[in-house]
């Protein structure tokens, strides 16, 4: 929405500067430096480092049990699916609001 804004030529307008205060808050505590790889039109990243990275090998895993039970999925896919579910059920006149 931000780029919109600045493509149409809204750079001054309050609801521009109100998405470039919630950019720039989100990236406080960004530092750190990314190497990107460009070839044949393409672009991916080659390496990257960072001072206050959250990035953790351990917790980059979902084999080890300590740090991430595949349960811990099924309430989370259950409320992400709750609106698509009573979206259809009214959609389809299952369900009355």
């Amino acid at each position: 929405r931000l780029a919109e804004k600045i493509y149409y030529g809204f750079w001054f307008s309050p609801e521009t500067q109100l998405w470039l205060s919630a950019v720039e808050r989100t990236q406080e505590n960004v530092n750190g430096e990314v190497r990107l790889q460009l070839y044949k039109g393409q672009c991916s990243v080659s390496g990257r480092r960072a001072e206050t990275s959250l990035y953790d090998p351990e917790y980059a895993t979902f084999e080890a049990d300590r740090v991430y039970s595949q349960a811990d999925a099924e309430g989370f896919i259950r409320l992400q699916g709750l609106r698509l579910r009573v979206g259809a059920e009214r959609a389809s006149g299952g369900q009355d609001s």
